[in-house]
């Protein structure tokens, strides 16, 4: 009775999304604009239109309605205030509907704003807009008035400070720091405009100091005081080996809503006296110099006129072009003269080194643009002329000493390309301008700032040696990671051996250099092995004693001692294992590795120690018989017979240059575990030639196609012979590899399955690329597991155990991390069973001995192909990209359908389609089918708002660009080992022009919003429905009977069936002709 007359509590949900702002809310701040206020209304949760209301309010006055609108179910609507009043504090809208709960947002609109300023800190923990201070004194105590603000920022030391302005504000010069260190500095920092709107400035703080300035506001003559109080938290600086690295950092923490204070502290090493001699002398060192064994007893400043040798070793064949000819144009070093002069300016009395040269402060000034464009100008047109003087210029050759002579090698083993080669220098000059754009103009962090590759660009080069006849000996090298953004490491083809030995790996590229490289493959990460004991300890509970294995077929970086040791000292001793009274948990290793990789025996009685004795290590050989193990740890999977040929695939090149996506190739020709990875790419063709982008890449070009005539790939096979010895010998096997992907794990492996995988994810700094993948050797607990899980939908006593072990073979082959929980039991089994099922639906090309057609084919007339891609593989992707969005997570669709359409044999046309799978033992309700469309459909929106907000910015293209060309290259390897697409010759082919199409901007792509569902549950009969009521039905239902026959059965009823009433359901791209399958009457 009490409660008769409140009002019914709202059910649905309003979105007001801020479009055409400068900075949109964040910190307890208003959204802010330049003259008008403008967002973007939806209500999803409605079946009926709805009538929404807008108020406003000026500060703390009470809000009056300004504007009603009508908007239909599911759809969206732009509200646009173009006479919002004048403003001391900000203006708040209101946004409600009957039936739904009100939101608000509010607005400070520069133009109606009295202060006409708001100053924000890209790192500001609170932020306080100006408001004036009428008792205000200046320096000689006058009482003058005075708009002030409060800022809080992460750490002390240095921070951008953004200022924006009306239109009408006309700021100085410079604003005037007080007490900025512990001295009570008084110190001018210059003031840079982006736009009419939007100034930044480059401060310094101490724990507490204030910044003052003058502008004129609105025309007005005199200047109106302006004071910034800054207040610097206390929080510890992260360390950052450079300029790029830091940006790279910041931005991570700017997407992931982290307190951030990166500090670049440059590494003393050779590599960075070498770039200080190089600045010092920018008319003479482009001359290449080499560097022998003994570099560091002979290290002293080179005389780049005298084609310099770090050695005291001598060179019999020098392979540089003769002097002569070698001269650059003066084009190319007057450009560099006048480069060079802006990083002299901006130090002290040394020269700089690389690493700390701030790029993007350059790249405001369109003198220093106009410098840089020269140099790549005339970079190329002396490629062009005399290919051979200038692919030598500035590089360091590294030279091997001759085994039995004490003289160096002729051929250099490894060439190193300056931070100030034209191609180096261009690429960090443009990473660095749109990192910084990103994070203090557009004020968008992104995560995917380490897709950004240093290391690729160029991916290949081919060096004309001079020989002891006098001849030219072309010789190819090819780019590979190493520990430095500035320096590039091209590695020579013949000398790819030695990249397996670390002492002759290391002989030069390492520490004291401060240049160093991991070979072509890194190991297992700490985190990754305490992963890989969790869950192997947890599938083994029943056992006191846990069985490891380690082995290694190759040298290498890696954490798996660490991660081993972490393990221990959280997990076993006597105050870490609370069973430890009544029998307590041991580890008990067998150390198959060299003994260079062991732990040293004092680390290892050490643990023992910590542990009470409960971890007992021994070493053995891999071939020993009778060793069983619980988890196999393969530290390295090497990779074996490695060369480079021809195949006829190009990468994929980003079109800011900064990133490109190489293209893996199955060799059926030869045995299937060999892998072809292209090495040339091609230039996207929408790129501006008179841009600086375009002058690299055409750079780029040059140099990458002359290799053409000798290689194009590198060709590879993983050591899978290691692995299939070590699977053979225990129930789980981890496995973590920087150079192959999971593709080349989802065969199965001596009846071994992919149980648990993760790919690589946006990593810490640029470059790192490793993902996680433990396999699981099938037991009869895996079938049982099966079996129980079908007994749901059927009765399984007739299914063999081969037709539970050929579903556990097409699981891993397609690639789904499902394993791991469709042996869980439970619900959990029930939903991965339920995946299976969609799966078949949607297409049957990986099952074997059944060429039936399902609702959506994979190749369909030449004129389509189409892909049925797991979510959860790219979840951390997604995750971070999402929060630096929407400030928030969310759930993710289990399947994607990627469908590609072409014309004339060429991509052009990409549909992306998200599908949610729901499993239930009875009914699934309407609102719980209701709730499971939403969470495709939310999803599909993420993807829609993703893809605009790449439109707005260079990163956040990269960004987009890259999670596309991933889900592209993981659905074509994952199809591409299946037979009948391996032999077809134009799958690699289709593969690199999907993805170049894709940088091009030949890829129309199309985010299906409305969503999928397939539900598998106790109805009577299967039927399509239409869950959403709105006129199409996206949702199938699929009794447990027709499921159990999808499974166990021919299926042909249910997928004639759904092919008669939905015919390709609407997945494949917009405008692409539907094949009508004959009627079924029987369907």
């Amino acid at each position: 009775m009490l409660d008769a007359g409140s009002d019914p509590t709202p059910e649905g949900k309003l979105g007001v999304t801020p479009v055409d702002t400068l900075v949109t809310a964040s910190r307890g701040m208003p959204n802010i604009s330049r003259d008008a206020v403008a967002f973007e209304i939806t209500a999803r949760d409605t079946e009926t239109e709805v009538e929404i209301v807008v108020s406003r309010a000026s500060g703390s006055a009470r809000s009056r309605e300004i504007g009603r609108l009508n908007l239909a179910p599911n759809a969206s609507q732009k509200f646009v205030d173009e006479d919002v009043p004048e403003h001391e504090r900000f203006v708040s809208y209101r946004v409600e509907a009957n039936g739904f709960s009100a939101v608000k947002t509010k607005y400070i609109v520069l133009e109606k704003y009295g202060p006409g300023i708001v100053a924000l800190g890209p790192n500001s923990q609170k932020c306080r807009p100006f408001s004036i201070n009428k008792k205000a004194k200046d320096e000689k105590g006058r009482t003058v008035p005075r708009y002030e603000c409060d800022l809080e920022l992460t750490g002390m030391g240095s921070h951008h400070l953004d200022l924006y302005v009306a239109a009408s504000v006309e700021l100085p010069p410079k604003i005037r720091g007080f007490e900025i260190d512990a001295e009570h500095t008084e110190l001018d920092f210059q003031l840079s405009s982006y736009d009419e709107n939007h100034a930044v400035c480059l401060i310094e703080t101490d724990e507490e100091c204030y910044f003052d300035f003058s502008a004129k506001l609105g025309g007005k003559e005199d200047a109106q005081p302006f004071r910034i109080h800054v207040t610097a938290l206390d929080v510890p600086p992260t360390g950052a080996s450079s300029e790029f690295d830091r940006l790279v950092l910041s931005n991570r923490a700017a997407a992931r809503k982290e307190q951030a204070n990166a500090r670049v502290d440059p590494v003393s090493c050779r590599a960075a006296n070498l770039e200080e001699w190089i600045v010092d002398d920018p008319e003479h060192s482009y001359r290449p110099l080499i560097l022998g064994p003994d570099y560091l007893d002979s290290w002293c400043k080179p005389d780049w006129e005298a084609d310099p040798i770090i050695s005291a070793r001598e060179l019999p064949i020098d392979p540089r072009p003769e002097r002569g000819p070698g001269t650059a144009p003066d084009e190319f070093l007057t450009a560099r003269r006048r480069l060079f002069d802006f990083f002299k300016s901006t130090q002290d009395e040394r020269s700089p080194v690389a690493s700390t040269i701030k790029y993007w402060e350059h790249m405001r000034d369109e003198n220093f643009r106009n410098a840089l464009s020269e140099l790549l100008s005339a970079y190329e047109s002396w490629l062009e002329s005399d290919f051979d003087s200038a692919a030598w210029s500035d590089t360091v050759a590294v030279h091997a000493a001759q085994a039995t002579a004490g003289v160096l090698e002729s051929s250099p083993y490894a060439v190193l390309l300056s931070p100030f080669h034209p191609v180096r220098l261009a690429w960090q000059c443009r990473a660095q301008e749109i990192l910084e754009h990103a994070l203090n103009k557009e004020r968008k962090g992104c995560p995917a700032a380490s897709m950004l590759n240093p290391s690729a660009f160029p991916d290949c080069i081919l060096l004309p040696c001079r020989t002891a006849t006098g001849n030219v000996d072309r010789r190819p090298f090819v780019a590979i990671t190493s520990s430095s953004d500035y320096w590039s490491v091209m590695w020579s083809t013949s000398a790819v051996d030695r990249l397996a030995d670390t002492d002759r790996r290391n002989e030069v590229l390492g520490t004291e250099l401060g240049i160093e490289v991991d070979g072509l493959a890194s190991g297992f990460s700490a985190q990754q092995v305490i992963r890989s004991l969790d869950e192997v300890s947890r599938l083994v509970a029943g056992r006191s004693t846990l069985k490891v294995g380690i082995s290694s077929d190759s040298a290498g970086s890696g954490s798996c001692n660490d991660g081993i040791d972490g393990w221990c000292s959280s997990q076993l001793g006597k105050e870490q294992d609370p069973w430890a009274a009544g029998g307590a948990r041991s580890l008990r290793v067998t150390d198959y590795r060299e003994p260079a990789l062991q732990p040293e025996q004092s680390l290892i009685a050490s643990l023992t120690a910590r542990t009470d004795s409960t971890v007992k290590w021994f070493t053995d050989d891999i071939d020993s018989p009778g060793n069983a193990h619980d988890l196999s740890i393969v530290a390295h999977l090497g990779t074996m017979s490695q060369d480079f040929g021809r195949e006829g695939i190009r990468s994929a090149i980003d079109p800011t240059g900064l990133t490109r996506w190489r293209v893996r190739k199955q060799l059926a020709s030869q045995n299937k575990d060999f892998i072809a990875e292209s090495r040339i790419g091609e230039i996207p063709s929408t790129v501006d030639r008179n841009s600086l982008s375009g002058y690299m890449l055409r750079c780029v070009d040059i140099i990458e196609q002359r290799c053409r005539d000798h290689f194009d790939c590198y060709v590879f096979a993983p050591n899978m012979g290691v692995l299939d010895k070590v699977v053979n010998h225990s129930s789980y096997t981890a496995v973590s590899s920087s150079n192959i992907d999971a593709a080349c794990f989802f065969s199965p492996t001596s009846k071994a399955y992919m149980w648990d995988y993760e790919l690589p994810s946006y990593s810490r700094r640029a470059g790192e690329n490793s993902g996680y993948y433990l396999l699981a050797r099938e037991s009869e607990g895996m079938l049982r597991a099966v079996r129980s899980a079908l007994t749901i939908l059927g009765d399984p006593s007739s299914v063999p155990d081969e037709s539970i072990s050929s579903m556990l073979e097409e699981i891993s082959r397609r690639g789904m991390p499902t394993l791991k929980r469709l042996t869980a039991g439970g619900s959990m089994s029930l939903g991965e069973i339920g995946m299976l099922v969609a799966l078949r639906l949607l297409q049957s090309d990986f099952e074997h001995a059944n060429d039936r057609p399902a609702l959506l084919p994979v190749r369909e007339s030449g004129q389509a192909l189409s892909f049925v891609v797991p979510a959860d593989p790219f979840k951390n992707q997604f995750e971070d990209l999402r929060v630096a969005l929407e400030k928030r997570q969310g759930e993710r669709p289990d399947l994607l359908v990627l469908s590609l359409g072409f014309q004339a044999g060429e991509p052009r046309n990409l549909r992306i389609t998200p599908i949610e799978v729901k499993a239930r033992r009875g009914t699934l309700s309407a609102p719980d089918r209701k709730a499971a469309l939403g969470q495709a459909q939310l999803f599909g929106d993420f993807l829609d708002r993703l893809r605009k907000q790449a439109a707005e910015s260079e990163l956040w293209s990269v960004a987009w660009n890259s999670l596309v060309a991933t889900l592209l290259d993981y659905a074509f390897r994952v199809y591409g080992q299946l037979d009948h697409f391996m032999q077809q010759s134009e799958w690699a082919i289709q593969h690199s022009a999907a993805l170049r199409a894709l940088t091009n901007g030949g890829l129309a792509i199309e985010i299906d919003t409305k969503g999928r569902l397939i539900v598998i549950d106790s109805t009577n009969s299967s039927a399509p429905a239409d869950t959403d009521r709105d006129s199409f039905n996206e949702t199938i239902v699929l009794s447990h009977a027709d499921a159990f026959s999808l499974l166990v059965g021919s299926g042909e009823t249910v997928l004639n069936g759904a092919r008669n009433h939905l015919l390709d359901w609407n997945l494949r791209p917009s405008g692409m002709p539907v094949e009508v399958a004959p009627r079924d009457p029987d369907a």
